[in-house]
């Protein structure tokens, strides 16, 4: 019996007769160069999946420069190379967790049954220069890519249903698989993960492409390398999946290897010129007079990181006294409110094991700043587009004026540190913020299950018992058991949903620490991104779960467990936490 482990191949979609092996290159172009059904012009590399589509009006885009005529050259070109068009549109492509692209992207999508791309190249190159030229005369820059959207590589993960054998066989790889990681991609992974992968519509009702029918889920190790990084991933790619097979294993099992772009956030340490910020991208706000659990919040020194209002609880203080309401959110988050006193906070914590420090008061804002100025910024602008009395643009920017500002004090906090056993250590990261007065009527009343989104592609992920009513409070606590649902709020009444995986996400974080996170993996769009950390998860019985203390760029969630919270803040304060 043995584990067998296969990879995607590299491809040529050119007559040519070279090998495809590329050497050394960057993770992207490795990763485009098994991408045999997306091609972008020579010497450009697709978008890497997974990408975001950042095109807010794709009919303006798409009848600008890229008109009917256009489309029709388009469409006689295809012909020339024997390539069936199938529709375009005009996109703007950016990779998950990067910011906006400026430039756009025409996607020219092939018939289904095209599978021979041996002259692909040939003819996205010579479209290229057509749509090149005519985005020129308009004052433009346009990229080009073909693609037969359903043979690409779009994958999506899922959980891991624990108990399974396959859940057995990745228990039995997974110190081997960190070891080989380790040694053949020092300083360049971010995080292992051990998912089921399969074809973002392989689950859509309405679908009925050939090419997706019996689709199934592919128990996939996929190894995270921070963007850009440079490498000889082939041989790496040999090297890992050496060490996944020569694991022994009582069944034969088929798992696949990736090696994709992705990072995590916070990364923690500084970033490279190719990384994402590790500050949140700012977001619309529409922002209540009394905050509510998901809420934005920020360090007033800051005005690029924020955080989320997690879980309301009473702080009841070490030797009696009058209880404080104070809401948790994460360290990492608030940590910048001090920047005189950071170092010392990192490796301290704030308020810890009866330390009395003295230092600067870390006040927090409501909501952060970054994501006020940006919610300001486009109202204004909303104002001054649409004076229309029916239109509320000026109305929410003077109330959002009116209503920011600080909402309480970080009391303690654990600083940046792991806790648990040495081969299942995980990251410490909790910030207990006690509410000033005029604040404090925030409850933990949890979001009506309408506010979740249901993907028809995944209607089955969708069917949980999670219902609220509006009486509703998050009163109790439970554990984040594997391969059970569990939300969050995301932006006002809206919540984002997960399945916890069986499986632990094995994180390299940017200063050098490694730990197992319990990790949530999206079951529509997103569970986590940056800015979410602090957020409180709750299960289907509406009980507190966990904390997010991080995620990655597919939007998957890192978790710690409510238990390990309370436990780490009673033993570091000698206080006690309730929930409200």
């Amino acid at each position: 019996m043995t584990i067998h482990c296969k990879t995607r191949k590299l491809v040529s979609n050119t007559l040519s007769s070279k090998s495809p092996d590329l050497g050394p290159c960057s993770i992207e172009q490795y990763v485009a160069k098994k991408a045999r059904f997306r091609v972008a012009p020579t010497n450009r590399i697709p978008v890497s999946w997974p990408h975001d589509d950042k095109t807010h009006r794709p009919s303006t885009d798409r009848y600008g420069v890229f008109d009917n005529d256009l489309e029709e050259i388009t469409k006689d070109a295809l012909e020339k190379f024997g390539i069936e068009y199938r529709s375009a549109a005009v996109k703007k492509l950016t990779p998950q967790g990067f910011p906006a692209a400026e430039e756009r992207t025409v996607i020219i999508l092939t018939r289904e049954t095209e599978t021979d791309t041996t002259r692909w190249q040939e003819a996205v190159d010579y479209i290229n220069e057509i749509i090149k030229d005519a985005a020129a005369q308009a004052g433009k820059k346009m990229d080009v890519e073909l693609e037969n959207y359903f043979e690409s590589y779009y994958d999506i993960s899922s959980a891991i249903r624990p108990g399974t054998s396959i859940h057995k066989s990745f228990l039995q790889i997974e110190h081997v698989v960190e070891t080989e990681v380790r040694r053949s991609c020092s300083g360049l992974w971010t995080s292992i993960a051990y998912h089921n992968r399969r074809h973002k519509f392989a689950d859509s009702i309405n679908v009925g492409f050939l090419s997706l029918t019996g689709v199934v889920e592919q128990p996939t190790v996929i190894v995270f390398v921070t963007p850009g990084s440079m490498a000889h991933w082939g041989e790496v790619e040999a090297q890992i999946c050496q060490a996944i097979e020569a694991a022994p294993f009582e069944e034969d099992v088929e798992i696949a290897l990736e090696i994709l772009p992705g990072f995590n956030v916070p990364s923690i340490g500084p970033s490279a010129a190719y990384t994402p910020t590790t500050s949140k991208h700012p977001r619309y706000l529409d922002i209540e007079p009394v905050p509510t659990l998901g809420a934005s919040i920020g360090p007033q020194l800051s005005d690029t990181d924020s955080g989320s209002l997690g879980a309301v609880v009473n702080f009841q203080p070490r030797g009696g006294g009058e209880p404080r309401k104070c809401f948790l959110t994460s360290y990492r988050a608030v940590a910048p409110g001090d920047p005189i006193g950071r170092a010392v906070n990192d490796g301290l914590g704030i308020g810890l094991d009866g330390r009395s420090v003295v230092r600067q008061r870390i006040e927090i804002l409501y909501p952060a700043c970054c994501d006020s100025e940006y919610t300001k910024d486009l109202l204004a602008k909303f104002a001054k587009e649409n004076t229309s009395p029916k239109r509320s643009h000026y109305a929410n920017l003077v109330a959002l004026i009116e209503l920011e500002g600080v909402i309480g004090e970080v009391i303690h906090a654990s600083g940046l540190r792991q806790s648990g056993s040495a081969d299942r250590r995980h990251r410490m990261d909790w910030a207990l913020v006690a509410l000033h007065p005029s604040k404090d009527a925030v409850l933990n009343i949890p979001p009506d299950d309408s506010k979740f989104y249901r993907p028809i592609s995944r209607g089955v992920e969708s069917i949980f018992s999670y219902r609220a009513e509006p009486d509703d409070v998050i009163s109790r606590t439970g554990d984040p058991v594997a391969f059970s649902w569990a939300g969050k709020f995301h932006i006002g009444p809206w919540g984002t949903a997960g399945r916890v995986n069986s499986m632990e996400r094995t994180v390299c974080w940017g200063d050098g620490m490694v730990s197992k996170e319990i990790e949530v993996i999206p079951i529509d769009i997103e569970f986590a991104q940056g800015g979410d950390d602090g957020s409180m998860v709750f299960n289907a019985k509406k009980e507190w779960v966990g904390m997010v203390v991080g995620s990655d760029s597919e939007y998957a969630g890192y978790i710690t467990p409510t238990a390990d919270i309370i436990a780490d803040i009673e033993a570091r304060t000698g206080g006690t936490i309730t929930l409200v």
